[in-house]
């Protein structure tokens, strides 16, 4: 379980008042239910035991919970005073108001840090991320980082109070003390890849204090201490962070990173499978030039049995949905399937998106997830902890006992790369095919790595074929149709056109065609379903995911193709095109002719009559314009006109309102 409690032997024989000696020998006994756990210790190896919580008697349950409680009430009281440092007297009489108010400020910070780790329930990084994130919303220009943090609360721990006074550019008389300011910026040159001396990391500090100077940030240039002065420093940096910042990640996770044993006991076949992906280390001959393959596997984790396979140019999702069918045909379906985050396995319509879902928009089509479907979990690793899937040690197998079999064998990296290499790849006939080579994958994952003794906890040295067969309860099986069916990948919508519709695989276009689908969805867009490993015919569904038809694909023909295969297509094209011309006659619809329509419909409207209702009528005489109205006074205006152009512009006017 994800929340479960493990408890020490120290813990274990306090609670059962009795010696650590003696819960040891309960473990080992299987008195006592427990697991080792290396890298914790210095002594015994570095091997200690963890108890499960859940393992032990409810008595001593109750009791552990009961003194937990105690434990964390206390710790709780004791948080606020946690941070008070070491008993170091500071004449605050010379500190002035400022530097007594950031005493106090880093005081609170420091100790709602530490009380926050405590009742977060979160790990000391996530608990660190999440308070620092907290602190810069609500502080407004506060940049707090890890780091500082760290940094504050080493120097409060060592001076006190005094530690959390900002101290750059006011050393006084010590000008040439190496203060943690100037340690920052020495240390930050020095744990870093390129492994720079000791020497140029004291000039690279002593420019960038000399730029700060220029910058305004520093009031005056402290002298760099002596080179035995960061020698001597330097031998202090604690290993961890040497390993990891200067020797890189791989060799701080070999020589420093605490391990847990892993447990398999309680494992059965086909609880969990692991996949990944593996660079083959040979080069092979691809119609005369060279190439390099990969190989992506699944594993049963109980047996270390390699379940299925598939050999690929590049890892992809057609390369893993192959792999899986394989193993899921031969030996049944997995009911947890763990992978890393690559792209080849977080993909929409395997087990979903992972860490790269987007939002998904009202009404968008999300395809079925094939793992769903087949009832499988599906659980990635944490980011850069994808070594914790324990499939290393079978690709480190390949390597060392299949590819270096091989003439082509190129060697994991440069200082591992055989000297006859470059001569070997000159003679492409030193060279295998990729169907050669992809032949002997095949037999020597079955026909040996399957059946070699292994090591490995909980193997007692059977073979993964023998602990795969002894230890087998349940296998939850499907039939071939329902596998081909349910593994077949879903295209995004694409549109039918003339050919039908088209996929596109390794930049080769591949188009799928039948008659009705071509008839009645022209134009239209429509789903596809196709299986990687079968690409004769695909599923078409329309955009509701009703099940349209399947479609065959379309073979093209080069210019030396035959008079039968040229006969073939030309009927097809023949056929569809006599479908489409016989479709009205195929409706039988009985009607007049379109002229006799027309001219029926005209000779109707004419019989109507027209109709003309002016809103205002001017007469225009062809003598002497009318000179008189209604109401004229005759006598007085003998000479005046109407104005009929003012008259109905009035009228306009009246009438638009």
């Amino acid at each position: 379980m994800a929340d479960e409690q493990y408890l020490t032997v120290k813990e274990v024989a306090g609670l059962k008042d009795c010696g650590e000696r003696h819960v040891q020998a309960q473990i080992k006994n299987g008195k006592i239910k427990g697991f080792e756990v290396f890298g914790l210790s210095t002594g015994q190896g570095g091997v200690q035991f963890r108890i499960p919580l859940s393992a032990l008697p409810d008595n001593l349950r109750i009791k552990y919970k009961r003194l937990r409680r105690k434990q964390d009430k206390a710790a709780l009281q004791r948080m606020s005073l946690e941070a008070a440092g070491p008993d170091i007297a500071v004449n605050f009489d010379n500190m002035s108001a400022a530097e007594w108010e950031e005493i106090s400020s880093w005081k609170q910070l420091l100790s709602d840090w530490r009380r926050y780790r405590f009742i977060s329930g979160l790990s000391t990084e996530e608990a660190d991320n999440a308070f620092i994130e907290q602190c810069n919303a609500e502080i407004p220009g506060l940049n707090l980082t890890r780091r500082a943090l760290y940094r504050k609360w080493k120097s409060f721990s060592v001076e006190g109070e005094a530690g959390l006074l900002d101290r750059r550019g006011k050393h006084g008389n010590h000008s040439k003390k190496l203060t943690p300011y100037i340690w920052d910026i020495f240390e930050y040159f020095y744990l870093d890849e390129s492994r720079k001396s000791v020497t140029l990391c004291m000039t690279l500090t002593r420019l960038e204090l000399e730029k700060q100077l220029r910058d305004g940030i520093l009031p005056e240039l402290p002298e760099i201490p002596a080179h035995s002065t960061f020698l001597r420093e330097v031998s202090k940096i604690a290993l961890p962070y040497v390993l990891y910042y200067r020797h890189g990640e791989e060799e701080y996770i070999s020589k420093c990173e605490p391990h847990i044993k892993r447990m398999y006991d309680n494992l059965e076949p086909n609880d969990i499978w692991v996949a990944d992906n593996h660079t083959l280390d040979v080069i092979l001959q691809d119609g005369g030039k060279p190439l390099r393959l990969y190989l992506t596997v699944f594993m049963d984790v109980r047996t270390r049995k390699m379940m299925g396979w598939c050999v690929t140019d590049r890892p992809c999702a057609d390369a893993t949905l192959y792999a899986l069918k394989k193993g899921i045909e031969k030996y049944g379906i997995p009911k947890m399937i763990y992978t890393d985050n690559g792209r080849e396995f977080l993909f929409h319509d395997f087990g979903g998106n992972g860490f790269r879902r987007k939002k998904i928009a009202p009404g968008e089509f999300t395809p079925p997830s094939i793992l769903k479907d087949l009832g499988i979990e599906f659980r990635t690793a944490l980011p850069r902890n994808a070594r914790a899937k324990g499939v290393e040690r079978a690709f480190g197998t390949v390597k060392n006992t299949f590819s270096k079999l091989f003439d082509a064998y190129t060697g994991g990296n440069v200082t591992e790369k055989p000297g006859r290499l470059k001569e070997v790849v000159k003679n492409p006939d030193r060279l295998k095919t990729v169907e050669e080579f992809t032949a002997f994958v095949d037999t020597w994952i079955a026909g040996w790595y399957n059946r070699q003794p292994h090591s490995g906890e909980g193997m007692y040295g059977r073979t993964p074929d023998e602990v795969f067969s002894e230890m087998l309860i349940e296998q939850r099986l499907a039939t071939e149709a329902q596998l081909n069916q349910l593994f077949m990948r879903w295209s995004n919508p694409m549109k039918v056109g003339k050919n039908g519709v088209t996929l596109t695989f390794y930049e080769k276009k591949l188009q799928y065609f039948e008659h009705n689908l071509w008839l009645n969805y022209f134009g239209k867009d429509v789903y596809v379903r196709y299986s990687p490993d079968n690409l004769r015919e695909v599923r078409v569904y329309d955009m509701d995911q009703r099940y349209i038809c399947m479609a065959a694909l379309k073979e093209e023909l080069g210019y030396d193709a035959t008079k039968e295969e040229i006969a073939k297509n030309q009927q097809e094209a023949r056929a569809a095109s006599k479908a489409v011309k016989g479709y009205k006659k195929l409706k039988d619809i009985k009607t007049n002719d379109e002229l006799t329509l027309i001219l029926d419909k005209a000779a109707g409207n004419l019989a109507e009559g027209e109709v003309i209702n002016p809103k205002f009528i001017r007469p225009i005489f062809a003598a002497e314009p009318l000179a008189k109205a209604v109401g004229f006074d005759f006598a007085d205006e003998a000479d005046e006109e109407i104005d009929w152009t003012t008259a109905l512009q009035k009228f306009k006017e009246r009438r638009d309102g």
